[in-house]
């Protein structure tokens, strides 16, 4: 974990403790940390840039610099790439045995969220603005077109089997069906209330999401994306909003069906424009 005082902690799941050694950034916030699949390395982002350490030893590796700040930073399912961004748009992948050796190039906005497909030979983004793009990971070459959604992107996970990637954004996740020549969009679902960023585990094909709810407990909800999101509204349903009707555009009529309000045509007085 990461804290605002630039301090990542390493946990110790069978006490819940921290372990002794704490890594330090010169400056906070930690805007992201990752562990290694094999657990060998810690990668955090942070203000100027992003810090791989052994876990082995607690030491510092290596550092990815950042023009600004970094935001974002995984692994690649070997392990053996670490990915980052940077608030000026930039994406970095680096060997974590020689972090100062990166590639780099440029995305079209600050990338606040990453993710790795299953083979880990593409890497997602989502900006701030709500951009997801696909690169290739040996040559930072787009491999899709950019999908554009109306709010930052929180979070991203490709589905196991490389067809679909879940994106969260502020209050949503959307399914990106990834199987055509164009991506696109299969299935949005509102988030549950209090959905904690970075949370998204998809099942096959994408269509279950594990989401972490924040609280004074964690607690864990399966959301089904091949599910209504809700169920249809009955007659004898009393609504939440006292003006519902005109809310929504809608009416329930005597049979408990929906039917759209009529258009209501405001009279214009002389003398009024």
């Amino acid at each position: 974990s990461g804290g605002s005082d630039g301090v990542v902690r390493l946990w110790d799941l069978g006490s819940g403790a921290p372990t002794e050694a704490f890594l330090r950034h010169p400056q906070g916030p930690i805007n992201s940390v990752a562990l290694s699949p094999d657990g060998a390395w810690v990668a955090s982002a942070a203000e100027y840039g992003t810090r791989i350490w052994r876990v082995g030893d607690d030491q510092l590796q290596g550092e990815i610099p950042a023009n600004g700040a970094g935001l974002a930073v995984i692994f690649s399912p070997n392990g053996k790439r670490v990915i980052t961004s940077d608030s000026a748009g930039n994406v970095y992948v680096a060997d974590p045995l020689a972090p100062d050796g990166f590639q780099a190039w440029r995305a079209s906005e600050p990338i606040m969220a990453l993710a790795a497909s299953p083979v880990g030979d593409q890497i997602a983004g989502g900006g701030v603005t709500g951009i997801v793009e696909i690169w290739g990971l040996a040559d930072g070459i787009p491999v899709a077109q950019p999908v554009q959604f109306p709010s930052a992107v929180r979070s991203l996970r490709f589905s196991v089997d490389g067809g679909s990637l879940l994106v969260q954004t502020v209050s949503w996740y959307h399914r990106i069906s990834l199987a055509g020549e164009l991506p696109a969009l299969a299935e949005s679902r509102l988030a549950p209330l209090g959905a904690a960023p970075q949370a998204g585990n998809p099942g096959p094909g994408g269509r279950t999401q594990q989401t972490v709810v924040a609280g004074r407990q964690f607690e864990f909800r399966d959301l089904d994306m091949g599910r209504p999101n809700a169920r249809p509204v009955t007659g004898d349903v009393r609504p939440v909003l006292a003006r519902w009707e005109r809310a929504l555009g809608l009416f329930l009529d005597g049979a408990g069906e929906a039917q759209a309000l009529p258009l209501a045509i405001p009279a214009v007085s002389e003398g009024n424009p």
